[in-house]
């Protein structure tokens, strides 16, 4: 037990001093040089859109019995063509910051 305890210890501190001494601007950190490519920000939009409660929404409407509410989710294969074609490409050309 003590040396898992001392193994952790030691993965923390090494962490620490590798964090402390690669460390960035602030701008860096949220911004990430305002590199980030189209299919990250597609893979982000598309998880946005299929949340888990989506998933958990339709399992538990369909276990009730109201499995009509699934016509409900198929939007999602339209919004997913629109959002790459027109929304990201102005996302990235822009000068947005986000949260």
């Amino acid at each position: 037990m003590l040396g898992i305890l001392v193994t952790l210890l030691l993965y923390f501190c090494l962490i620490s001093w590798i964090a402390y001494w690669k460390k960035g601007s602030e701008e860096d950190y949220y911004q990430v040089k305002k590199a980030v490519p189209v299919t990250v920000l597609a893979f982000s939009v598309f998880a946005t859109l299929l949340s888990p409660i989506s998933f958990l929404t339709l399992v538990g409407n369909a276990y009730t019995g109201r499995s009509y509410l699934w016509f409900a989710q198929c939007g999602i294969f339209l919004a997913i063509p629109l959002a790459h074609r027109y929304f990201l490409p102005l996302y990235q050309k822009g000068n947005y910051e986000t949260a």
